[in-house]
């Protein structure tokens, strides 16, 4: 079985996790998060502000309407997202921080809004590498044989969705290598049964 979930929801379902890796894994994991704003605009006040990325501060702002076909009927979708770090969220405090960019980025917005919804805390990561981390974690579940984990988590280098896909193929492969060693041990044993 190939756990695709954060490393908690891992030692939540599996029974006896206390005592495998994914414990490990889990605690030294740095989820990240944010604090995110979609709104919806009948126009685009400054629409030559279309991807603002803070050098000083943890926000982005990004309009990709018309690239990625998010519009409908002109209106122009904008996200403006606040990386937590690791201050801990603040969901008003947030929103207003998101509200004060969007006034330096494009002035007069509160007067366009068409749609407005507030994510105060999404996953952007589950895990990273980092300097902390002491255990690679994955494929293989050691403690639990047959048990393998993939996800952004799971990266061994790779990050976001490039650490989620190639931990699924290193699950995948080594699934797919255990099997055929299971497959021959039992091919052996069974070629050494006498019939009489």
């Amino acid at each position: 079985m190939i756990l695709a979930i954060p490393p908690s929801a891992c030692c939540n379902i599996v029974d006896g996790a206390e005592s495998t890796a994914l414990v490990r894994w889990r605690d030294q994991a740095r989820p990240v998060s944010v604090a995110c704003l979609d709104l919806g605009l009948r126009t685009l006040p400054r629409p030559q502000v279309r991807f603002v990325m803070g050098i000083d501060t943890p926000f982005l702002f990004t309009h990709q309407s018309n690239e990625a076909g998010l519009g409908f009927n002109g209106a122009q979708i904008v996200h403006v997202v606040k990386y937590h770090g690791t201050t801990d969220p603040d969901a008003t405090r947030d929103e207003r921080e998101l509200e004060r960019v969007m006034d330096c980025l494009q002035p007069g917005w509160r007067q366009v809004v068409v749609a407005k919804q507030s994510l105060p805390r999404m996953a952007v990561v589950y895990d990273y590498d980092h300097i902390a981390r002491v255990h690679t974690p994955g494929p293989r579940v050691p403690e639990v044989p047959g048990l393998y984990v993939a996800g952004d988590w799971a990266g061994q280098g790779e990050s976001l969705a490039d650490a989620a896909a190639a931990s699924a193929k290193r699950a995948v492969g080594a699934l797919q290598m255990d099997a055929a060693d299971r497959e021959e041990e039992i091919i052996g044993h069974t070629t050494g049964v006498q019939h009489v």
